[in-house]
């Protein structure tokens, strides 16, 4: 069964100035590490100082661990909400030693009500971590907060795909009034909070028959990019990597001589969307003694199709 995809709620958050980030912790392994704890011991020389981020103890170790904070509250009634960006991946909450909530699912924020649990003055906070699989930890900021609700935004327009499909810029017969030349490589810019729309076009070169291979292209670009070949979405690029090679299957390629699309929609990322450099190659490891739609002869050295400019639209 297909899951529902969407946005099922969404607010607009209260800034409150009185917010108390939780940075530093102090961390332990359970003496035993398979059996949830039932409650938290005092820290003592044994115990590393630590701050956010998955343990490297808990690497691949199934079992718990303690995080032990101390935070200082002249104002108990201001803080109604202990709220955790993410803890990997389950999470027994207590505060100056009473236990308040039981958190399972590692990618999820959640909250705690505090209630009367905090006192004036310093207060100890301590969550027993659970690790199931792979890493473990409190791996996103923790913060005391007044818990007052924000405006929930309900005023939702919906469209099922991008303004630049829905203008048929992914189609090879797109036109092309309203696009400008761009030479490569692009200087990178700052992030715009758009998605840029590059076309350009290549044609493959017929060989002798004797060998064939099938075809690649080869990214630089920063940003996120959907990539489409002859107005078919062939793959998604991500500038963090760590793919920048995507088969180019033959049964989407024009043949020898003739003009084939290539568009991409690149979007901001870890590095803001600009491209850098194309290329069209052949997978020359998987070259073959066998004619096919598209061959080359090793012999002469395989040939490269570098892209040199696009053209863009936003």
């Amino acid at each position: 069964m297909w899951e529902a995809k969407g946005v099922s709620g969404a607010t607009l958050p209260v800034a409150n100035s009185d917010d108390i980030a939780i940075p530093d912790w102090k961390f332990k392994l359970t003496p035993d590490v398979r059996r949830r704890p039932e409650a938290p011991p005092t820290p003592d020389s044994t115990w590393k100082e630590v701050g956010i981020g998955n343990r490297p103890e808990l690497d691949g170790v199934q079992g718990w661990a303690w995080y032990e904070a101390s935070v200082d509250v002249q104002d108990p009634s201001a803080y109604k909400v202990l709220a955790f960006q993410g803890v990997d991946d389950n999470g027994v909450v207590f505060v100056n030693g009473k236990r308040l909530a039981y958190h399972r699912g590692w990618d999820e924020p959640f909250e705690v009500e505090l209630k009367d649990a905090l006192v004036k003055g310093a207060n100890q906070i301590a969550v027993a971590v659970e690790n199931t699989d792979g890493a473990g930890g409190i791996y996103a900021p923790v913060t005391l907060t007044s818990g007052i609700p924000g405006r929930s935004v309900t005023d939702w327009e919906f469209a099922d795909r991008l303004t630049g499909q829905l203008q048929g810029w992914d189609q090879p017969n797109a036109a092309v009034s309203g696009w400008s030349l761009v030479a490569l490589p692009q200087v990178p810019g700052s992030n715009s909070d758009t998605v840029r729309w590059y076309r350009t076009g290549f044609r493959l070169a017929p060989g002798d028959h004797r060998f064939a291979a099938p075809w690649k292209l080869h990214i630089e670009a920063g940003g996120y990019a959907l990539i489409y070949l002859n107005g078919r979405l062939i793959g998604r690029y991500a500038d963090e990597g760590p793919q920048s090679d995507f088969y180019l299957p033959e049964c989407w390629l024009k043949p020898a001589g003739q003009e084939n699309s290539l568009v991409l929609a690149v979007r901001d990322a870890v590095h803001p969307a600009c491209l850098t450099a194309l290329q069209v190659l052949p997978y020359d490891g998987y070259a073959t003694a066998e004619s096919q739609r598209f061959v080359i002869d090793p012999s002469r050295g395989y040939q490269a199709f570098p892209v040199s400019a696009a053209t863009l639209n936003r």
